[in-house]
């Protein structure tokens, strides 16, 4: 009888043992590790009030899937790396997050909060839009909305935005670096 417990003891064993190998297998089919991405010089392309923030956009680029660099050129576009900055809108913070989008008793103006708010929208944008940046982009501005219309009929804001925004990164990636201090002087 001892003998039969310890045979089906081996048998669950194994039986556990290949359940965990195929569940590491398919979810790294299905989640594979994302290549580590190179350390970005903010400072070389981005105003100092970003690139300040460079361990801070760092961070927040692993913690969201997101890129370090845009995430400094939204930031740049957005607040100029301020995080007391307040568009005519309402929007608030180092990446104008909208005050719906706050919980009762967050402060828009702290810079993880407004990051968590905000990165965290554009990560779902970029999810919703099966990572094309400049439709994210144009969520992260506009609203879930515009993905209903051609771009041309986009908010002219919400065109500016992406326009300036996917600039700044064509920029950056390329080491040309003219338009963000032209926009943070």
């Amino acid at each position: 009888m001892r003998n039969d417990f310890l045979k089906s003891v081996l048998y669950i064993a194994a039986f556990a043992a290949l359940v965990f190998a195929v569940v590491a297998a398919v979810s790294s089919l299905l989640f594979p590790p994302r290549p580590a991405q190179a350390a970005v010089d903010l400072g070389a392309c981005f105003p100092a009030s970003v690139a300040r923030r460079q361990e801070d956009i760092t961070r927040w680029g692993k913690t969201y899937q997101l890129s370090p660099t845009l995430i400094a050129a939204v930031m740049t576009v957005e607040s100029c790396g301020n995080p007391r900055a307040v568009s005519p809108t309402g929007a608030k913070g180092l990446f104008q997050v909208m005050p719906f989008h706050f919980a009762a008793g967050e402060d828009p103006f702290d810079p993880e909060t407004n990051a968590r708010r905000g990165l965290g929208y554009l990560r779902w944008a970029l999810q919703r839009t099966g990572g094309n940046t400049r439709l994210a982009l144009a969520v992260y501005n506009g609203g879930p909305g515009v993905l209903q219309s051609s771009p041309a009929s986009w908010p002219p804001e919400t065109q500016r935005y992406v326009r300036l925004t996917t600039q700044l990164l064509a920029e950056a990636q390329a080491g040309q670096c003219s338009l963000a201090r032209r926009l943070c002087p």
